[in-house]
């Protein structure tokens, strides 16, 4: 059988309906090397995992089925994933997330490009795209590779999501596992890791978005998200510490945001003022900004 040039790592937990429109997605693919999907399945119920089998079975693709047998947690299950592919290349998609057709051609056009180049790091070529919310308005997400990417990280002008990037097997690899104590945020701590031994990000040639992610906040904890980012401080605290005291601030303020954000979309009112009341005291000139362009709601 032939070595597949990429392999295309899901997740997958009580989803099957979801992970059928990624697979959907896959199969639309323009490009036409040889891939494959390792699939992982995080302890889903007896039925859930049974109509995963038989969505797998029906499909053209080369599908390598995994399964936890226990949720194990996200980390974990990435980390098997990562173990277990065996194309040159490698990309990411949650299940109930697709790839626009094009997403895997003009990935691996921008890392053959970059080879020709002769760029002499590792380089992970992330894209442009879609973002639909449960309940909200759809959004288009653009990524910046320019200037300091670590910077562009913490800023979130370039999105820390897995699933926008194609890169080689061992890049991905060279990084390391995800952090296990990481149930949210992995991704950023992941890209922040790659970052620092010297990574490139870039972009295919087109301005379009190349994927969709389905998003909702339902049942996050912004407790939870808020103890994953500042481990993510502490882990990086030497990087963080090159950057200016305003700098720094100004990522405390954008945590306690994001995590009102959660608080609210839960209909947790109180936590929402807790993180409101935190993020206003670090930044009180950028909450009151915001708060009057939102009508009151500036964790939007």
């Amino acid at each position: 059988m032939t070595q597949p040039s990429i392999s295309i790592l899901v997740p997958h937990y009580n989803d099957p309906e979801g992970f059928l429109l990624t697979l959907k997605s896959v199969e639309a693919q323009t490009f036409r090397g040889p891939r494959e999907l390792v699939v992982c399945d995080d302890g889903s119920t007896p039925q859930n995992l049974r109509r995963l089998h038989e969505i797998a079975e029906q499909s053209p693709e080369r599908i390598v089925l995994l399964e936890n047998g226990v949720n194990r947690g996200r980390p974990h299950t990435r980390n098997r994933l990562l173990d277990t592919a065996s194309g040159t290349y490698l990309t990411w998609c949650d299940s109930g997330d697709e790839l626009y057709p094009q997403k895997l051609a003009l990935q691996h056009d921008a890392l053959y490009r970059a080879r020709l180049l002769r760029w002499d790091r590792p380089v992970w070529v992330t894209c442009h795209y879609d973002m639909h919310w449960v309940g909200g308005k759809p959004k288009h997400g653009r990524q910046t590779v320019e200037g300091d990417q670590i910077s562009n990280l913490l800023l979130s002008s370039l999105r820390a999501y897995l699933f926008t990037l194609l890169g080689t097997t061992r890049s991905f690899r060279d990084v390391g596992y995800f952090d296990q104590k990481l149930p949210r945020l992995q991704d950023l701590d992941f890209f922040l890791r790659f970052a620092a031994k010297g990574g490139m990000f870039a972009l295919p040639n087109t301005t379009e978005a190349l994927c969709v992610y389905h998003k909702s906040d339902a049942g996050k904890d912004a407790d939870l998200i808020a103890d994953c980012y500042r481990h993510i401080f502490r882990k990086h605290s030497a990087l963080l510490m090159t950057r200016s005291v305003r700098f720094r601030r100004n990522r405390l303020y954008d945590l306690n945001m994001l995590a009102a954000r959660f608080a609210s979309n839960n209909d947790d009112a109180a936590k929402t003022l807790v993180y409101m009341m935190r993020a206003a005291a670090l930044n009180p000139v950028s909450f009151a900004r915001k708060a009057l362009s939102t009508k009151g709601r500036p964790w939007t």
